[in-house]
């Protein structure tokens, strides 16, 4: 992670439907999430999920977001939807999310005013760390940001490719990205008309912005 990226990765987390998700994939989106925590706004069914998947043309990674979920079902959903990559943001510990035998990002809460540093590596079997602003225990999709800075100090002593979500919208991309110089953001709520809802003008006007 010493040398500087070219490009920045963009994943759209939190799609619903058939149609934002092929559009996402139109514009250039490298990944959509796809979540499986029920008291998320952002909720789908397997069912959905993989409808999804199979309106979407090649090259597009599916990622399946997980919370302090059961084993079997996560198993479950592994089997049949085939995704690209897990992703933990509960209290997950790296041999449970590693039993899976699959690549996964681990997200690391970076909300009560904490830096994470405690915990950037302890998931040495992960393809990515994303660093997110909810608090520890609560779910991503806040809208709300943390501070940048903070990380920007300490990133040089994170091992793994460096994911940044929370509180991004075309108005504080290119500060952020800027300060951080992430591998990759992810976003939900700034790209949404409502709760749960993608504005495809959002996500276009999101991705023009951060490959100006």
């Amino acid at each position: 992670m010493s040398k500087k990226n070219s490009r920045v990765r963009i994943k759209i987390c939190g799609i619903t439907d058939e149609k934002t998700a092929y559009f996402c994939a139109m514009q250039g989106v490298d990944a959509i999430g796809l979540v499986f925590y029920d008291k998320s706004p952002r909720h789908i069914t397997l069912k959905k999920a993989i409808e999804i998947k199979n309106s979407l043309p090649p090259f597009m990674d599916i990622v399946a977001l997980f919370m302090n979920e059961n084993k079997d079902i996560i198993k479950k959903i592994q089997d049949r939807l085939q995704p690209d990559y897990l992703q933990f943001h509960g209290q997950e510990s790296e041999s449970f999310c590693n039993s899976f035998q699959q690549k996964y990002i681990k997200a690391i809460a970076m909300g009560d005013d904490k830096n994470g540093d405690d915990k950037f590596n302890d998931y040495d079997s992960s393809s990515g760390i994303l660093l997110d602003s909810h608090r520890e225990g609560q779910a991503g999709g806040s809208g709300k940001k943390f501070n940048w800075h903070s990380i920007a100090k300490l990133k040089n002593n994170i091992k793994k490719p460096l994911i940044l979500a929370g509180g991004l919208k075309v108005e504080n991309i290119k500060e952020a990205i800027k300060t951080i110089q992430p591998y990759a953001v992810d976003l939900s709520s700034g790209v949404e008309s409502s709760k749960g809802i993608k504005s495809q003008k959002m996500i276009k006007d999101f991705v023009e912005m951060i490959n100006k």
